[in-house]
């Protein structure tokens, strides 16, 4: 592995919490206004997508986008 390769790891190592917070169930105030605020793009196109598909009996694989929550 190159040095940028080790630096991309590592930052993703280093925020991984905190995106996944962004998916998190129980928010305080704080987040839940930030997110009403400026996610409302991600809350959008989840609601589309869920509302397209019948999704009895399905699975799906969610690869790399993020922490696998959904």
């Amino acid at each position: 592995m190159d040095a940028s390769q080790e630096k991309q790891q590592a930052y993703f190592d280093r925020i991984a919490d905190e995106f996944d917070r962004h998916y998190a169930r129980q928010k305080g105030l704080f987040e839940r206004v930030i997110d009403r605020i400026f996610r409302q793009g991600m809350v959008q196109r989840w609601n589309y997508v869920t509302r397209q598909v019948n999704w009895t009996g399905h699975t799906v694989l969610d690869v790399g986008c993020g922490p696998g929550r959904y």
